[in-house]
């Protein structure tokens, strides 16, 4: 999938790539660049799983590591990148501490001083500066003025929804409701949560 979505965006670049604010973005064969970046997670979830089951690292498992992460940022998928290195982290940290003895020790050292530093940075730039950090910012690029929204919405229909499938319809009165409060054309409620709350 990640050759094809290269080939995508290389012959067809308006199938290929994003549309708006994030034209640059690839999103190869999928309809939106976020997806290809849970693919990419999904992918490393995997790779993870593996490694753990073996039970040790081979060269190859770095070389996709690497792909993947070349992949997610010609995506722009900061928040599958940003997991996916969390996951390599994780896996890592895993192995060490499974070993045992001195690379236990390594392992748990270096948690302890991540954490430590993480906590020190995060109290220093505070919650502004960590979504500016990322190149995003506190709304989550509109999503929680669109979560807003949705949640006044599913109130108008708490026990049954408005039914599968059937609230996002083009220029109907909810939907033009919600474009006009947030002054985005919003194709879905960008939480899968509050998805299944709006429609069922």
């Amino acid at each position: 999938l990640m050759a094809l979505s290269l080939v995508e965006a290389a012959l067809r670049p308006a199938v290929g790539f994003d549309v708006g604010e994030y034209a640059n973005a690839i999103r190869g064969v999928f309809p939106q660049k976020n997806v290809l970046g849970m693919a990419l997670l999904f992918t490393a979830l995997a790779l993870s799983f593996t490694v753990l089951e073996r039970g040790r690292l081979r060269w190859g498992d770095a070389a996709w590591l690497l792909a993947l992460l070349a992949m997610l940022v010609l995506a722009r998928s900061t928040t599958s990148l940003l997991l996916t290195l969390v996951v390599a982290g994780v896996t890592l940290l895993v192995l060490w501490l499974d070993r045992g003895g001195l690379w236990g020790a390594t392992a748990g050292l270096a948690t302890a001083l991540g954490l430590t530093a993480g906590l020190v940075v995060f109290a220093g730039i505070g919650m502004e500066g960590f979504f500016d950090l990322i190149g995003k910012d506190s709304s989550l690029t509109g999503r929680t003025f669109i979560w807003d929204g949705v949640w006044h919405i599913i109130a108008g229909r708490p026990a049954l929804g408005h039914g599968y499938a059937a609230f996002w319809l083009e220029n109907s009165r909810n939907v033009r409701a919600l474009v006009e409060l947030v002054q985005w054309d919003v194709p879905n409620a960008h939480s899968g949560y509050l998805e299944v709350l709006l429609q069922l």
